[in-house]
Parts: C-alpha cells; structure tokens; sequence
C-alpha cells in the first residue's frame, strides 16, 4: 500500500510530466525556442524520459546550467527545447543554442574571513522570497561567488540583497571572471548521496552581451518568472 508522501510525489511527477509533453507540443506548434525553470536532478530525468515518450527529435533537446560542466555531473540545469533549424548535428555547434538559455550571472564578493557557505548563500536568497526553482548553481570560493539564476531573480538579488547571514557583500551584474569550482555536497535533492562531486573548471563565459538571441515562447503550466517582493527592510 503506498503511502501519502509516495502518492503525492507520484502525483506530482505526473502534472511536471503533463508540463513538459505540454511544453513540446507548443514548440512545434510555435516553433520558438521553450524553457523551463532550473530543474535538478529527478526532475531532468524525467523531462528526458517524456521527451523520448513523446517521440520530441532529440537533436533539438538541450539541458545547460549555464556554464561548462561534464553532462554526468549533478546540476540544476534549464531544459531548452529548439526549432529543427537549430537542431543538433554537424556543423551546428552546440555554443549557438547555450546562448539562447534566459540564464544570468550574479557574482557576490565578501572578506574571505567571513567563509560565507553555499548553504548561507541559499538561505539569504530564499530569504527574499524567491522560488528555488529560479535559481541554478551557486558556486562559491573563498571571497566570491557565482549565482546563476533567472533574470527575475537577478534584478531582485541587484535590488534588495545586502548582506550574506551578517556579513556584507558587493554585487556585480552579468560576471564575466573565472568561475569558483562545482562541488555538489551531501544528498542531491533527495535522490542519492554524491559524496561531493570532484571540481570541474568552468569554461568561457557564452551567451553575454553582444549575443543575438532568437525570440522564444513562453512556457506555459510552469511557474512564472516573478518572485514574490521581498520584505520591507529597516534603516540599518
């Protein structure tokens, strides 16, 4: 007999299901480019499956974190579905569709002293009220870090984030640097313990300004792009 958490995480997949063949089917209705949120792990799983489920080419399926990293690393990775124009195979380069990806940087900068975690970083953002699935990976080094994010979720982290647990912080929009490593610690969105994923450098930044960007169909059944405002903060 399954019980209650089983039978609604059942349900729950069947409706993110239903949003991803729903999803395909205005692509080609469309034939715009189609993204979803950041996904994690199960969640990308069963996008694929759907996909395959709903004989989607293939060729014209794209996950991107938004930065370099191997395929089989875990990842909070957007699903992006494209025209048969822009699809896959020789002499189309895979770069052209990471471009296409609504995926901004936001980097932090703080005193190494503070060690500011991935954990603290997660919390202060959720802190404003955003949805986690706006937000991808946070990469965080000794005194900075890289949040790659919707660009909702960008404007708002620019607008009203000041400071990481009690430690102040500096924001630049659109980071172009060098990445701090991936490191995925402890359990992964509930589906298995990685033990800490070994560091694999980021690649050139793509998709920055000076980009063209194709126009792209909204994805409906998913979630909005807005976040709810955050609190009304006091005068320090």
């Amino acid at each position: 007999m399954k019980n209650n958490g089983q039978t609604q995480r059942e349900e729950a997949d069947r409706l993110f299901c239903a949003r991803i063949a729903d999803m395909a089917r205005q692509q080609q209705r469309d034939n715009l480019p189609c993204f979803t949120r950041f996904l994690d792990e199960r969640e990308q799983r069963l996008a694929a499956i759907e996909l395959r489920r709903q004989h989607f080419p293939q060729d014209q399926v794209c996950f991107w974190a938004g930065f370099d990293v191997l395929q089989e690393a875990p990842a909070r990775r957007m699903l992006g579905l494209f025209p048969d124009y822009l699809a896959l195979g020789e002499g189309m380069d895979r770069a052209i569709l990471e471009e296409q990806f609504p995926i901004q940087r936001v980097a932090l900068f703080f005193r190494a002293q503070d060690a500011i975690t991935h954990r603290d970083i997660l919390g202060s953002l959720m802190g404003l009220n955003l949805k986690r699935e706006l937000i991808g990976e946070i990469l965080t080094g000794e005194d900075f870090a890289v949040v790659f994010c919707t660009g909702a979720a960008a404007q708002l982290i620019l607008s009203e984030l000041e400071r990481v647990g009690r430690a102040g912080i500096k924001k630049q929009q659109g980071y172009e640097g060098e990445l701090p490593p991936l490191y995925r610690p402890g359990k992964i969105d509930g589906l298995r313990d990685s033990g800490g994923v070994p560091a694999h450098p980021a690649g050139p930044v793509r998709g920055g300004a000076g980009h063209r960007q194709l126009p792209a169909a909204g994805l409906r059944g998913f979630p909005g792009d807005q976040p709810q405002p955050g609190k009304e903060r006091r005068p320090d």
